[in-house]
């Protein structure tokens, strides 16, 4: 044999693990060993078959790391799936072994070969390379290019949402298609198709793996593209698995670039070839929507995984673009979710280059880009026929006709047929349509990829045909625009640009009234700033009055609103606003939104004195808020994170209001605003006062989540000597459940504080050297090696470790240490204490290394008791690298004391004694010499540790087997029992079975002792199937459910009464145990038509017994597998009220069995058991009609908790029964809130409206049982318009009762819109179309009242007084009037500085309707009083007025007593002051005069209003104005002989 032979049949050899080890021959170069020398030249030729190659890399980490792997790879039999790879590998590992002489010299000599047939079979396949040379490749491509600009993308086997938040946790490797290819990761299969959708780089991902495969070395990929060769046969596909050497893998792609029968053809012939090639490796891909599962049986499907966020920035820097700035203009887009697909994101990214670093201006143009780059990509580069081919514009129609055929029908989906009829019942246009990437077909139902691109279309469409046809498709019949409408609105409003002047302001005429929000998407220069400043007060009016949020921080609407209407004006608007509001409230939290979003920058840039006010009104009302109790959810502190208040002023100003304060919110944004403005150092000591206070909240069963993030980031920024010392001698807060973020920025701040520790010694200051010890003391004072050794631990000890080496404090700590050592281990009458010696061994760990270690062993000398007792202690020492080293050679240096050794030889001659029935018999019997009748278990074992030469647990363990229940052991059954052998093996096989579970170092049971035990276990279930009685019957019968051993089906069945014995076992995740039975056992292994006979039998036999502990397992067995004859027995047994009995009675109703029988039955069950099943009934079935007459007739019967329960059950199936009883009992639902209210009868809406305003006085935290309210009050309201309103009557006096329920604002607008919804959206896709194409829908109320002309008398006089907040929500009330086309005249507008105010007065004092605002301001004004009084002097008053009451307490009779009382001074003034003129000169009196009447002529009417204001029907202004002064409108149409049937809110 030649060397070569020796070497190949050598490798063979280990690679099988079939040599001895080599561990004995050691090298003479050096101290390894021949087993490290080979490792060594293996590692090398894996060094240098990897070089360079991912593939190789991927393969080698997952297979090939190490020898072991290596063997693992040999035993397991794959190895002759990876023949290539291992023959190359092999090769190089050959070279090396033959390049180190002392290896190949002693293999060669030694001849170090062991022989069989299948190393005879492995050394044939490493070295035969005939195998891999097939026949050449006929068609297909063989040369592979690299991809330019690729993008790194992975798959997977799963398409579950889950899959990719696994990767982010780290819970999951992302794979490459190349690993699934490779192997790398395993499939079932060789053979994949790899599924996506179009254009999102399935054909560059299969051109990419071509190319890394070829790369290799190790396989030759054969490409085929489908749209060349639609007609492919197998004939035409590579014959041999191997060509030159290289493994063949088959690549196919775009399956579905073919249709029809072409299609089928080419899956029939592509099956074919797979099964007639299993050995090949292929891959297919194909669009998602193409999925034919059944022809490709013999492939694993994978999926391409969409791109995350770092994999799109990662691109975009390759595209040498700032990914950073990139991807914030993607956000401040909204376009994040274009960017998981490689074609958008690269059109993104194109766009973004050419537009000089941004993106398109509006998201109109973004989306059209997309559709433009789709169409070329689709039609350019697949070749698409020219007859197929639309131009862009003519697709673009075509689309459009489906994306509003979706959006009429508020439909997500449509149906093959109805996507036809959307083309114009034509194939061609159905077929084309399909190809761009914006509609997917799943499962037959048609919509698109983005709801973007319907939005664009639909939007697009709305361009060409204008406002009239955007009025008719997104309105309601209320005038309002339908929710889903709302971004196609938007969209199309950014459509237009500075030449379309006279559209905009048709659409924001419209918009006024149907949706105010819109406006602000209008380009701004379109509009003037009077409009932009009207628009921006009247929409936070609105939502002032409906007490509801305009938006959240997390969207741009705030951001939107100032880019829209940004000006002094309104910003002085939000002063005023913000100086009236009370902190806490629902528009306050608008209000600092805005002031968060404001450029202060500009503003200030603009005006400082207004800059100046609006600031100082945020410090005014930053203190109001922190002097209020409740601290939660508040924002007052939300403009604190605006980068403009880094400015020293503003910075100390705030800080000045916070600094005595412990509102955790407080501290955190101070703190954050001091690390941005990087003033950390000068606050030092605030932020570490006040840091504790920051962290989660709780209240009730509540808890508000609260970042620490900005402490540490603010922390981290310190550079003062001073800093660095208060922080490290700082005790922080910490709470066990902080986040893994917030841990990390804790860790980055200590590391950056303890770099600059180590600057500042360097410099000198050495007292920061006992501060950085003492710190590092108190961080490892309770540190034990085996329960702390975890990655934050070690992380901060490195860092620590990392400061006092860097600070050259290596020598100080070594020569601290060993005179340290010396002392406590020096000889002296009383031993150093325990902890000194731990203090002083943790301290090492700052500076020693493994080196120091073994320095210091080897002046240890083995037998110097204090040279063993200081090598102890260096295990402890917390730092990894220097404790491993210390074990190691602690172990090599200091053997183990004589007792522990002496103990282990006595354990584990004690079991080589167990394990000799004779020798074990005797020892037994020597044990029970010892003893006598009298003898307690107690005292015999306290005599027997006694014992110095220790004694036989075994032995022990078999006489407890005879103590008696008083705990005295009974000698002649101990003898008898010994001298059993069946007894003794039994026991044998009970201890050892519990052994084989878990290990022991001292004793191990071996292969023979183990099959010993399962033989001995198997007998004895066998023994115990036949009827004989065994010892220790449950270990034996656990050996078998553990798959130790199997036994006959049929001696199965004789086992059914010990079907309740269970053990613990995991289950496939290998995590969770479970409750294993044998009953269970035996299910898996006797068919049921054995077994289900037996099963009946049994259960027949003992159903009337309770504790029978099979009944549960039996009904469910016969349940589960339809054993019709069982199911009386079944029935029996759910409805006898044992243990486990209502399980299975849920069962049945689950499975709809036995209803009728349950349903007769049911009365006779006790009540909690009849609750019960009711409950089932009702969650199961649809039997809650059945169920509610039955209950409502004997609920009220029952006491205490079948009481609740019962009302609870009728409350969730809408009985109007229960829902009175509850109303006359409301304290039922105090102290529950697991009510669910499920109503849809219009009699439940006062009682459910009740129940909302009782929750909330009662403070009852019931946020399921709110939510069930109020969808049963939304069920009802969709029914008809009256419900409808109805419902928002409750509602809207519900919100009158203050700002707590100003939320249900929102409910009411949602139910309108749901009810319109309902009743007004088209279901035909018919009728659809026909729309579409230019057909009419109904006249809105609106549109009907818009179309009747105001007469010149008809106009409306608002009357008010000018205080602050009345003359806000008079400018929103002329807002409103204005949006619905009512004329009015307001003295602001309609009385220019020049004309004369009285006149004006006097015409409202004659306008024939007159809004008249009262408040307390007003009724004391002389000029508001005079209009009122000119007003109410005529007798048709009441028909002329319309009253809105801005407070309330204007109706109090105290208010009415200052009235009289304001007004009757002011008469008596004036008196006085004519007299004093009169008596002057009666002719100069005559002014005064005039006004002294008009004085009299307001106190003469005083009863007359306060009898108008006690008894009119006014609503209060909030109310009023949360409705858009509904009432008001409807009256002025009213009026008009118009029947206004509006009803928004």
């Amino acid at each position: 044999m030649d060397i070569s032979s020796i070497l190949w049949g050598f490798i063979a050899s280990y690679l099988a693990g079939s040599l001895p080890s080599l561990r004995e021959f050691i090298s003479t170069k050096d101290k390894t060993t021949l087993d490290e020398r080979i490792e060594q030249c293996y590692q090398t030729a894996l060094g240098r078959w990897c070089a360079n190659d991912a593939v190789r890399q991927r393969i080698a980490k997952k297979h090939f790391n190490d020898l072991k792997q290596v063997n693992k790879l040999y035993l397991t039999e794959k190895w002759e799936k990876e023949d290539v790879i291992l023959n190359s590998l092999a090769n190089l590992w050959i070279e090396e072994l033959s390049n180190d002489e002392e290896v190949s010299h002693y293999i060669t000599t030694q001849g170090i070969i062991s022989i069989d047939e299948k190393l005879d079979k492995l050394t044939a396949f490493l070295t035969n390379q005939e195998t891999r040379n097939g026949q050449r490749i006929r068609r297909g491509l063989t040369k592979h290019k690299a991809v330019d600009g690729y993008i790194r993308r992975f798959c997977t086997s799963d398409q579950s949402e889950n899959n990719f938040i696994y990767y982010v946790l780290g819970k999951k490797e992302r794979h490459t298609l190349a690993d699934y290819v490779t192997g790398v990761e395993e499939t079932s299969t060789n053979k994949i198709v790899l599924y996506s959708s179009a254009q999102t780089g399935k054909t560059t991902e299969l051109k990419q793996l071509c190319w890394e495969l070829q790369q290799s070395g190790l396989y030759l990929p054969v490409s085929f593209e489908v749209r060349t060769n639609t007609k492919l046969k197998r004939g035409d596909l590579p014959e041999s698995q191997y060509v030159d050497g290289r493994e063949v893998v088959l690549v196919i792609d775009a399956l579905d670039e073919v249709n029809g029968q072409k299609y089928e053809d080419l899956l029939e012939e592509i099956g074919g070839y797979a099964y007639e090639h299993p050995e090949m490796k292929m891959v297919l891909s194909c669009r998602s929507n193409f999925r034919r599962e059944r022809q490709l049986e013999l492939f694993t499907e994978l999926f391409l995984e969409e791109l995350s966020i770092d994999d799109a920035k990662d691109y975009a820097a390759k595209r040498e673009v700032n990914s950073d700035r990139f991807m914030r203009s993607v956000f401040a887009n909204q376009l994040e979710d274009f960017i998981k697909n490689p074609f958008f994101l690269s059109v993104l990214i194109d766009a973004y280059k050419g537009k000089g670093k941004q993106l398109p201006k509006t998201k109109a143009d973004i989306y059209k880009l997309f559709l433009k780059s789709s169409y070329d990509k689709e039609v350019k580069e697949k070749n698409v026929p020219q007859s197929a081919q639309h131009s862009f514009e003519e697709s673009v129609r075509l689309l459009e006709r489906v994306a509003l055929g979706l959006s009429l029908m508020n439909a997500q989906s449509l149906n093959k047929e109805e996507l036809r009829i959307c083309l114009q019942n034509d194939d061609n246009n159905v077929e084309e349509c399909l190809r761009y990437d914006l509609i997917r077909d799943e499962g037959g139902q048609y919509s698109f990829a983005h709801n973007a691109f319907r939005e664009w279309l639909v939007a697009n469409y709305l361009n060409r045909y204008g406002i009239e046809r955007a009025k008719q498709l997104a309105t309601h019949p209320n005038g309002r625009i339908k929710p889903e409408w709302y971004n196609i609105i938007m969209l199309w409003l950014s459509m237009y640009g500075k030449d379309k002047k006279e559209e905009v302001s048709a659409i924001l005429k419209w918009l006024k009234k149907a949706s105010l929000d819109l406006i602000i998407y209008i380009d701004r220069d379109m509009l003037d700033d009077e409009t932009r400043n009207e628009v921006f007060k009247g929409l936070l009016l609105e939502y002032k009055s409906l007490g509801i949020r305009m938006s959240n921080i997390m969207t741009h609407d705030y951001e939107d609103l100032w880019r829209f209407a940004y000006s002094t004006d309104t910003v002085g608007f939000v002063v005023d606003e913000l100086s009236d509001t009370e902190t806490g409230t629902i528009y306050y939290s608008d209000l600092m939104c805005l002031c968060y979003f404001l450029k202060w920058d500009s503003l200030k840039s603009d005006s400082a004195d207004l800059t100046e006010k609006l600031f100082s009104v945020l410090e005014k009302k930053t203190a109001e808020s922190l002097e209020k109790e409740d601290k939660y959810h508040d924002l007052s502190f939300l403009y604190f994170d605006n980068p403009f208040f880094t400015q020293q002023t503003y910075l100390e100003r705030l800080f000045a209001i916070v600094k005595d304060s412990n509102h955790y919110d407080a501290i955190k944004s101070m703190i954050r605003l001091i690390g941005e403005a990087d003033k950390a150092d000068g606050y030092i000591d605030y932020i570490l006062d006040k840091e504790g206070y920051v962290h989660n909240q709780h209240k009730g069963h509540t808890t508000h989540m609260v970042t620490r993030t900005p402490i540490y980031t603010t922390l981290a920024k310190v550079r003062s000597l001073q800093s660095v010392e208060k922080i490290l001698t700082h005790t922080f807060y910490h709470s066990q459940y902080e986040y893994h973020d917030e841990q990390e920025e804790y860790s980055n701040m200590i590391k950056g504080v303890f770099g600059r520790a180590s600057e500042f010694i360097k410099q000198g200051h050495t007292e920061l050297i006992g501060i950085i010890e003492a710190y590092y003391k108190k961080a490892f004072k309770e540190y034990h090696r085996h329960f702390d050794n975890n990655r934050q631990t070690q992380e901060l000890l490195m860092v620590i470790r990392d400061c006092y080496l860097t600070a050259s404090l290596r020598e100080r700590g070594r020569k601290t240490f060993y005179e340290r050592q010396e002392e406590l281990f020096a000889p002296k009458e009383e031993s150093s204490k325990w902890e000194d010696i731990r203090q002083a061994y943790i301290m090492a760990a700052l500076w020693m290394t493994a080196e120091d270690v073994k320095d210091d062993f080897k002046k240890f000398a083995a037998d110097n008791s204090t040279d063993w007792a200081k090598a102890s202690w260096y295990q402890e020492i917390p730092y990894a690298e220097v404790a491993e080293c210390a074990e190691i050679l602690y172990k090599e240096k200091f053997p183990q004391p004589e007792i522990i050794t002496k103990g282990r030889e006595r354990r584990q001659q004690a079991f080589m004694d167990f394990t000799e029935y004779p020798v074990f018999k005797q020892i037994v019997l020597e044990m029970v010499t010892g003893l006598d009748n009298h003898s307690s278990r107690k005292e015999f074992y306290k005599k027997l540790r006694d014992q110095d030469e220790g004694y036989n647990q075994y032995a022990f363990s078999f006489l407890l087997l005879f103590v008696d229940d008083n705990n005295y052991y009974n000698i002649g059954e101990i003898v008898k029992g010994v001298k059993n052998m069946d007894i003794y093996e039994s026991f044998f096989m009970k201890e050892v079975s519990g052994m084989m579970d878990r290990s022991d170092m001292d004793v191990s049971v071996t292969e023979e002792i183990k099959i010993r035990v399962v033989k001995w276990a198997k007998a004895s279930v066998l023994k115990l199937s036949d009827g004989e009685p065994i010892f220790f019957w449950r270990e034996a019968l656990g050996l078998m459910l553990k798959g130790e051993f199997e036994i006959p089906s049929e001696k199965l069945l004789s086992l059914l009464r010990f079907g309740s014995y269970t053990i613990s076992r995991k289950d496939f995740d290998e995590y969770y145990s479970r409750e294993y039975s044998l009953f269970e056992y035996i299910t898996e292994r006797v068919d049921s038509v054995t077994l289900a006979p037996k099963v009946i039998e049994k259960l027949r036999a003992n159903i009337d017994n309770a504790e029978y502990p099979l009944l549960y397992s039996f009904s469910n067995y016969i349940i589960e597998n339809q054993i019709e004859e069982g199911y009386s027995l079944v029935l029996r047994f759910a409805l006898s009220g044992y243990s486990l009995s209502a399980n299975v009675m849920e069962t049945l109703v689950k499975k709809g069995m036995k209803i009728e029988e349950i349903k007769k039955a049911a009365s006779g069950l006790k009540v909690s058991d009849r609750l019960f099943c009711y409950s089932t009934l009702i969650r199961n079935t649809q039997e809650s009609v059945w169920v509610r007459e039955r209950l409502e007739g004997e609920y009220k019967s029952f006491n205490g908790y079948d009481l609740e329960h019962a009302v609870r059950l009728l409350i969730s199936i809408g009985s109007m029964d229960a829902l009175d009883y509850l109303v006359t009992r409301p304290e039922m639902i105090k102290y529950r809130d697991d009510y669910h209210f499920n109503y849809d009868n219009p009699n439940a809406i006062s009682s459910l409206c009740y129940f909302i305003r009782y929750c909330y006085e009662h403070k009852i935290d019931g946020h399921f049982m709110l939510n069930s309210i109020l969808n049963s009050l939304e069920r009802i309201a969709i029914k008809s318009k009256d419900v409808l309103m109805e419902v928002t009557q409750y509602l809207r006096q519900l919100t009158q009762r203050g700002e707590m329920y100003k939320y249900l604002n929102r409910y009411i607008i949602g139910f309108e819109d749901k009810y319109y919804a309902a009743y007004s959206g088209i279901s035909d896709i018919n009728e659809a179309m026909r729309i579409a194409d230019g057909g009419r829908l109904t006249k809105t109320e609106e549109e009907k009242a818009e179309e009747i002309p105001w007469r010149e008398d008809e106009g409306i006089y608002i009357s008010y007084n000018w205080e602050g907040h009345s003359a806000h929500i008079v400018d929103y009330l002329g807002f409103v009037l204005e949006n619905r086309g009512i004329p009015f005249k307001l003295d602001k507008k309609d009385c220019p500085y020049t004309v004369n105010i009285k006149e004006f007065m006097n015409a409202i004092r004659a306008g024939k309707t007159v809004i008249v605002v009262l408040s307390r301001p007003y009724l004391r004004s002389k000029n508001c009083m005079y209009e009122l009084s000119g007003i109410m002097e005529n007798v048709d008053y009441k028909d002329r007025m319309l009253s809105v009451v801005v407070d309330d307490t204007i109706r109090d009779d105290d208010f009415y007593v200052e009235l009289v009382k304001h007004w009757k001074e002011k008469k008596d003034k004036q008196t006085e002051i004519v007299e004093k003129l009169r008596d002057l000169d009666p002719d100069m009196a005559e002014p005064e005069e005039m006004k002294l009447k008009e004085i009299e002529q307001v106190y003469g009417l005083l009863k007359v209003i306060k009898e108008y204001i006690d008894w009119a029907n006014a609503d209060n202004l909030d109310a009023l104005s949360s409705s858009q002064f509904k009432k008001i409108i409807d009256e002025i149409y009213k009026r008009r002989g118009i029947e206004h049937e509006d009803i928004s809110g």
